[in-house]
Order: C-alpha cells, then structure tokens, then sequence
C-alpha cells in the first residue's frame, strides 16, 4: 500500500477510472509471487497489444486532424471562414472513434 502514491496522485489528478484500475492491478501484480506473476503478465501483455492497437486507430485519427489543422492559412483566413474550419474540424473530432 505504500507504493500506491503514484495512484492516489493519479486519482487526484482526474485520471480516467479505467488507467486508476489497471494500475492498481499492476500493482497487485507487483506485489505478488513470481509464480502467479508469469501468467497474468502473459495475459496483460495480450490485453496491452489489444489496447495499443485500440489507441494507435484513435492517434492516427487525431494526425489526420492534426494535418489539417496545419494545413489552414490562418493568416489568410476571414474570421466567418475561420469559424466554418474550426467548426468542420470539431464535427470530425466529435466523430472520430
């Protein structure tokens, strides 16, 4: 328990629920014998390759937005078509997964 700062800070900070209870489970693991360990590390490493390949479909959404947003003239922009961009750029944001 006294390792638990870091997730203490974590959850003061407004972390999301689901990254407070992973950490604690790693923790858990940690903590535990070596035995038990090497399985539910095999079984965490698989469920980390299922997340990662979650989270690089939301990066490269958010790119592709990215690349947009660095493609606007701002200088050159009227502000009605500034708000348009802005709000069309948002819409995708909204719908990206």
């Amino acid at each position: 328990a006294d390792k638990s700062y870091g997730i203490h800070v974590a959850q003061l900070a407004g972390l999301p629920k689901t990254v407070i209870n992973r950490a604690w489970e790693v923790l858990k693991d940690l903590e535990g014998d070596g035995a038990s360990r090497k399985g539910r590390h095999r079984a965490a490493r698989a469920k980390g390759e299922a997340a990662a390949t979650l989270q690089m479909a939301l990066f490269n959404e958010s790119s592709q937005i990215m690349e947009e947003i660095l493609r606007v003239d701002v200088s050159n922009l009227t502000p009605l078509e500034a708000i348009n961009v802005l709000y069309e750029l948002q819409e995708k944001a909204k719908n990206s997964p």
